[in-house]
């Protein structure tokens, strides 16, 4: 078994343009594991199949062992978890990151893809994570937005019903929706803190929300936490 020089350059340029591809998308959402990560990730794998596959073509010429390929492609299924759990997290009831670790899963499969040769397989797995995530991604925060909600807790000193009619009619003006708001009552020496659940709300609506927030009279601090964008 022999492979040339030529081969592996082509088997881990096509991993490198799938896994870059991938990763461009979650770096344009502003996930943790973006272009590099993705595009080494997929690097890699290709080089443990080819490895795996001939890397021992002498020894296997010479009749000393048979050669099982599939072993490392099984240790990389197993041990790509580990990359996988690093990326989720949990912010209070919602589960962050999921996506991504299966996006990760899923260029580990097509770095392996790519050095086994199986080039067309690689590139419609591609294809269709670019499909799933682009306009799949677009239906469910168009029909689903609850799913893709982000949390915003404003501290405030004020009357809280006077602020959380001030807090809505912010809120309206902006490009998110308000989904549910929740009021936990303070003391004398602790502020009141209103929680507002929204949806659809991208990360520049986002941001330009929190600035104003921040800028009413009365509040004393507003924090930000699960996903302001489609996963």
């Amino acid at each position: 078994m022999h492979i040339d020089h030529l081969e592996i350059v082509i088997r881990i340029l096509a991993a490198l343009v799938c896994g870059a591809l991938l990763g461009a998308e979650r770096e344009y959402r502003g996930r943790e594991a973006g272009l590099k990560s993705h595009a080494g990730l997929a690097v890699a794998c290709c080089l443990a199949i080819i490895v795996s596959a001939f890397g021992f073509s002498d020894a296997v010429t010479q009749g000393l062992i048979a050669l099982d390929p599939s072993r490392i492609a099984a240790g990389v299924e197993g041990g790509i978890g580990f990359a996988c759990a690093a990326v989720i997290w949990r912010s209070r009831s919602k589960v962050i990151g999921l996506t991504t670790a299966i996006n990760i899963w899923a260029t580990a499969n097509i770095g392996m893809a790519c050095g086994s040769g199986m080039f067309f397989a690689a590139l419609v797995i591609t294809g269709a994570m670019l499909f799933i995530h682009i306009v799949l991604g677009a239906l469910e925060q168009q029909f689903f937005p609850r799913h893709n909600a982000c949390s915003m807790s404003v501290s405030v000193t004020s009357d809280s019903k006077q602020m959380t009619q001030k807090l809505t009619a912010l809120v309206k003006t902006s490009r998110a929706q308000l989904l549910a708001i929740r009021v936990e009552l303070g003391d004398k020496e602790n502020p009141t803190v209103l929680e507002l659940e929204l949806s659809k709300c991208p990360a520049s609506a986002c941001a330009q929300l929190l600035d104003s927030l921040r800028a009413l009279d009365g509040v004393v601090a507003v924090t930000c936490s699960g996903i302001c964008a489609a996963e």
